[in-house]
């Protein structure tokens, strides 16, 4: 997979054959996690805390999806359900248990969704670095089309 290679090549492919065409970020950050975790020629430990990796995305998506309701909401109810709604939508643990770039992704484009918010409250320059730095982040992990759709925003 795209992820060995990098581990075991330290650099990323010459061709665009396999996933090779997918943007780097995520597969980079499996090759550290493979290169902490692996046993000899064993990989799947490295797999396996590869997913817990991917649900540390997820939740870190699900908590500023929390704050995100929790600037835009007035009253507690309805930050307490639409926080559960959130810690519970299957969208989470099903991206958040496969070993794909979606996850990082959903991270990415909703802590740029914040960090629009705070932008749009304060006017300051360091939320419009954020937003920049998460929207290239998110670029750089996949190719879909929520990434591309979000530069022309």
């Amino acid at each position: 997979t795209y992820i060995q290679y990098i581990y075991l090549h330290k650099g990323l492919p010459d061709s665009a054959g396999g996933q090779y065409y997918q943007p780097p970020l995520f597969h980079i950050i499996g090759a550290v996690v493979l290169a902490l975790s692996h046993i000899k020629e064993n990989y799947e430990p490295g797999f396996e805390n590869l997913q817990v990796v991917n649900m540390l995305f997820a939740s870190i998506g699900i908590f500023y999806g929390y704050r995100i309701l929790k600037k835009i909401g007035k009253k507690d109810t309805f930050l307490i359900a639409g926080t559960a709604f959130l810690s519970f939508c299957p969208a989470f643990y099903i991206i958040g248990a496969e070993l794909n770039n979606d996850c990082l992704m959903t991270m990415f484009q909703i802590m740029a969704l914040y960090y629009t918010i705070c932008w749009s409250e304060t006017q300051k320059l360091c939320d419009i670095l954020k937003i920049a730095l998460c929207i290239g982040f998110s670029m750089l992990t996949t190719d879909s089309y929520l990434s591309r759709d979000c530069v022309y925003l």
